[in-house]
């Protein structure tokens, strides 16, 4: 059980992490594309 617990939590972070810092470079890196797809 204690295996079991830090796995999910790390994985937890991590994903929250990932798609916040995609929607974040996507804007300042692309941001003309993102007023053409709307």
């Amino acid at each position: 059980m204690d295996k079991k617990q830090p796995q999910p939590q790390k994985q937890n972070p991590a994903q929250k992490q990932q798609p916040q810092q995609k929607p974040n470079q996507s804007s300042t890196k692309n941001p003309t594309q993102k007023k053409g797809q709307f």
